[in-house]
């Protein structure tokens, strides 16, 4: 259980990340098959991962440890859930010229951005690099 695992390792709730997501990645993500999670480059994404002062500025990252996936919109003692560490996110911007991006993506990722149809040259996301599942709840 989610609660159990959240209370035993106390963790709080600004460790934890709230998404949404749909059935097939759902499952892929619950048998390892999924190590990466894509969300589209919005304002929306940016706020549950940054620190965004009232004049848009950068004030740094939200100590986000886990990410707590819900298939479904149901209530959350009722949907699938599981709970999984979160190793690392990146925003592919391509606002910033491609000889000034400082950071390597790890070829692992590099599969995984073609896997889901982005093409790293014109497509702009936040991704999600995953860890394990730590808990769930309502999975069979």
């Amino acid at each position: 259980m989610i609660e159990d695992f959240l209370k035993k390792n106390k963790i709080k709730k600004e460790n934890i990340m709230y998404l949404p997501i749909a059935e097939p990645f759902f499952s892929r993500i619950l048998n390892g098959a999924k190590k990466v999670e894509f969300r589209a480059l919005t304002d929306f994404y940016l706020r549950k991962l940054m620190k965004i002062g009232k004049n848009g500025e950068d004030l740094g990252d939200k100590p986000i440890k886990y990410v707590d996936f819900r298939n479904g919109y149901k209530n959350a003692s009722e949907c699938p859930r599981i709970l999984v560490e979160l190793k690392d996110w990146f925003v592919r911007d391509q606002s910033i010229p491609k000889e000034q991006r400082t950071r390597k993506i790890e070829p692992s990722v590099q599969k995984e951005i073609q896997k889901e149809g982005f093409d790293d040259e014109t497509d702009e996301f936040i991704a999600f690099v995953l860890g394990g599942v730590v808990a769930k709840d309502n999975v069979r």
